[in-house]
């Protein structure tokens, strides 16, 4: 992958033939550390749709109002964790320079919807609620996947400079 190859020392400011320097290293050790961050609070997420989502199941076999607003406030936290997770993968994103790390992650469930499937708590509430949290859950597991590739990348780079 001479290709990529390119690409990284581009990013790091860095061009074939040139030694390596203790900035290089230490520019791609403040990316890894980002990334990992990323994938700390995206596996956080992960716990707490998990953990909504099994909320969610006993709600729609009747829970009731109790299960609905602790299914929600998972809900709240997961959604409050993603906002840390796009923060982090905008610095992310400007230490890598060009690499775009897409992330359109959020549960989307309105104070309204929020209130219909607590007030309302009928079988069609749940299951649209239900159906977010696994879109959810999917996406998330999208971004944490783009960054494990990222790592594995940056991993690569390091290696090829230490041999230089």
């Amino acid at each position: 992958m001479p290709g990529k190859t390119v690409f990284w020392f581009d990013i790091l400011g860095a061009e074939e033939g040139y030694s390596v320097d203790m900035d290089q290293l230490k520019a791609i050790n403040e990316t890894r550390a980002i990334a990992h961050e990323v994938i700390a609070l995206l596996q956080e997420v992960e716990k707490n749709l998990k953990s909504a989502r099994g909320w969610g199941f006993y709600d729609m076999l009747g829970g009731g109002v109790l299960t609905g607003m602790i299914k929600h406030k998972k809900i709240r936290q997961a959604e409050t964790l993603l906002n840390e997770v796009q923060q982090s993968l905008v610095e992310l994103q400007e230490k890598l320079g060009s690499v775009h790390v897409a992330i359109e992650v959020s549960v989307g469930i309105t104070d309204f919807q929020r209130f219909m499937d607590i007030v309302f708590d009928n079988i069609v509430s749940d299951w649209i609620t239900q159906n977010k949290i696994n879109q959810s859950r999917e996406e998330a597991k999208r971004v944490q996947d783009e960054v494990v590739d990222i790592l594995a990348a940056l991993d690569r780079l390091e290696m090829e400079l230490s041999c230089m």
